[in-house]
């Protein structure tokens, strides 16, 4: 009997590298800082355009900068929600009154180190008090009337009219006070003026609409 033995000769093939990402220069990248921002319904954003392995918003509040964290705003109103914190834009939402003035930026991590964007700063709009409302004014076709509004912490005023099933519109960027005569205003024949009702709203801000 004949016995047939087959060898084979084996390699040990060592396992693959798993290699991880390029790690990446950290900078801004041209034209890419944040920007100041005017929050006036209680909500604002800041972005970078920038590259990084990492980031992470910072907030100075008076006191230096600190790093911030995703959070929703406080039931009492007393701080402000945060989202994307660790990335390029940071959002902010049911911002109070007393972060006015508060500066942002971004910290970037890369192969290069620590990297800092410039600061932008976050103004709170609001705070607006009318403190004295126009009254009722009875006058006349081609007469003069007077009404007079006045709001704290207001240095722009507009007024528009409004009539019953029409929407107001524009009819004087003035101040405080709007006085003219009806004709001059708005070229009206006697009776069919007296037959309209007509509403006069001033719209108080603290910078020009």
């Amino acid at each position: 009997m004949t016995i047939i033995m087959a060898l084979g000769v084996f390699s040990a093939i060592p396992p693959a590298t798993v290699r991880g990402a390029a790690s990446v220069t950290a900078r801004v990248n041209s034209g890419g800082h944040p920007k100041d921002y005017k929050a006036t319904a209680g909500t604002a954003w800041f972005q970078v355009g920038c590259q990084g392995n990492s980031f992470k918003w910072q907030e100075d509040s008076g006191s230096g900068f600190h790093d911030v964290n995703d959070r929703n705003p406080s039931s009492d109103g007393s701080s402000a929600g945060y989202s994307g914190t660790d990335g390029k834009r940071l959002d902010l939402t049911g911002i109070p009154s007393s972060y006015n003035g508060y500066k942002y930026k971004l910290k970037m991590v890369g192969s290069n180190g620590t990297v800092y964007s410039n600061e932008a700063t976050l103004t709170v709009i609001g705070g607006l008090k009318i403190i004295k409302h126009p009254e009722d004014t009875d006058a006349k076709a081609f007469e003069q009337a007077e009404f007079e509004v006045e709001a704290e912490g207001a240095s722009h005023y507009r007024w528009e009219i409004g009539y019953s099933g029409s929407a107001a519109s524009l009819i004087a960027k003035a101040g405080k006070k709007l006085v003219g005569g009806y004709d001059a205003l708005f070229d009206f024949a006697d009776g069919f003026f007296e037959s309209l009702t007509g509403g006069y709203v001033c719209a108080a801000s603290e910078y020009e609409r």
